[in-house]
């Protein structure tokens, strides 16, 4: 079968909006207490990070038209290296929070600034290393083909998630202000 990247991966892409929708209905409610609003913002996050990471699953197997063997040495691999990854940008979020509570109480310490930047920066060389580190691990795992099919494939599904998310956003603000003001405060939730 030719690969053509668009009927393999709309039904990803589908299924990952089917998969998003009940966590958007999810994030109506309104949270207990900071801290319990934080840990359902984690539990909504990891849930779908889990769905994510299935679709992506589904459509690798599909454009890589990747046999059970081939499966069962790469998603293990990909498992680790994603969860490298997720740590990184779990310290990104977390300085970015930083700099977003820094804005809003109008206070800045120059030298927690200037450390915080230059750890962004270090965690993006990071990042970047890890990716080419995941990269250089495929070669004893999918062919030349297949890895030129996972780079387009991956390239193309990060793209699409990024354009989802972006639109849940979008939807979700759009409800806050058919709301109103009064009502906005109630089910506000900070994004990390």
């Amino acid at each position: 079968m030719r690969y053509t990247p668009h009927r393999r991966t709309a039904p990803a892409a589908l299924a990952l909006v089917l998969f998003l929708a009940p966590t958007s209905a999810l994030a109506e409610k309104p949270p207990v207490s900071d801290q319990a609003a934080e840990a359902q913002d984690q539990e909504r996050h990891d849930e779908m990070v889990e769905k994510i990471r299935m679709m992506r699953m589904y459509a690798l197997t599909e454009a890589l038209e990747l046999d059970e063997a081939t499966a069962a040495k790469l998603f293990p691999y990909l498992r680790d290296s994603d969860r490298e990854m997720a740590s990184i940008h779990q310290a990104k979020r977390q300085h970015r929070k930083a700099f977003r509570k820094m804005v809003k109480d109008s206070s800045y310490d120059e030298k927690d600034v200037e450390r915080r930047i230059a750890q962004l920066y270090d965690l993006d060389v990071q990042l970047a290393k890890t990716r080419r580190d995941q990269m250089v691990g495929l070669k004893g795992i999918l062919s030349v083909e297949q890895r030129t099919r996972f780079v387009l494939v991956s390239a193309r599904f990060e793209e699409k998630i990024h354009a989802m998310i972006k639109e849940e956003r979008k939807r979700r603000r759009q409800q806050r202000e058919h709301r109103g003001p009064k009502d906005q405060g109630k089910h506000r939730r900070q994004h990390p």
